[in-house]
């Protein structure tokens, strides 16, 4: 268990930290587990790039 002062500490300082580090890899990183966008069910990080779109439409459907 954390105490209430490490999890600020990680929220604070690492975690900050750490996605930054990581920014620049995570679509590789991700794209290594070779999902398809229809097996995620999401607009985002679409492989044709439209993300937008994609969300306009799926709204307008629901």
């Amino acid at each position: 268990l954390l105490t209430a002062e490490q999890v600020y500490q990680l929220e604070t300082y690492s975690l900050p930290d750490m996605y930054n580090r990581l920014r620049p890899n995570l679509v590789t990183l991700v794209d290594g587990f070779d999902f398809h966008d229809n097996e995620l069910d999401s607009c985002l990080g679409r492989y044709d790039g439209q993300v937008y779109e994609a969300l306009m439409e799926r709204a307008r459907l629901n």
